[in-house]
């Protein structure tokens, strides 16, 4: 069985979350100034329109401030983060050149990361294999069970 190799992959803000974030804020604002157009005034459904997109672009900007970054390492058994063990990641979605992962990281403590092919693209397959190659544990003949074979006594 082969195992994915060993990678060491640099995580930033990411320009797809920042992108789709400000599209769905300027489409709220624009949610407000159709609002004001249908109704011919500024009434106080356009106001609450405009607060809550107001309220959504601040939201924007402080989680593209909070982002985490850092550097995500595979060593071919285990995952860390900055120097922090993680537990196996979970893909949450992937589009190819963009990937939401979800670790466990120490105490229980939950890391979503945006990855980005951008971010280092001569270590993205490789970061890709690692995310998805199974886990020597994940394997039923890990514990001495090889495949195929079925226990109890014959």
């Amino acid at each position: 069985m082969h195992h994915a190799p060993s990678v060491q992959y640099p995580v930033g803000r990411s320009r797809f979350l920042t992108v789709a974030a400000v599209a769905l804020w300027s489409l709220g604002l624009c949610g407000a100034a159709g609002q004001a157009l249908a109704l011919g005034a500024v009434a106080w459904p356009v106001g609450v329109t405009l607060v809550a997109s107001l309220a959504a672009g601040a939201v924007v900007v402080w989680a593209n401030r909070t982002e985490p970054t850092g550097t995500l390492y595979w060593d071919g058994d285990a995952w860390s983060w900055n120097g922090s063990a993680l537990q196996a990641p979970e893909v949450s979605l992937d589009l190819q050149t963009v990937v939401l992962v979800r670790f466990v990281a120490e105490q229980g403590v939950h890391l979503g990361l945006w990855l980005e092919r951008r971010q280092a693209p001569a270590r993205w397959d490789d970061l890709r294999r690692a995310l998805w190659a199974p886990r020597a544990s994940d394997t039923p003949w890990a514990n001495g069970v090889e495949p195929g074979v079925t226990g109890g006594a014959a």
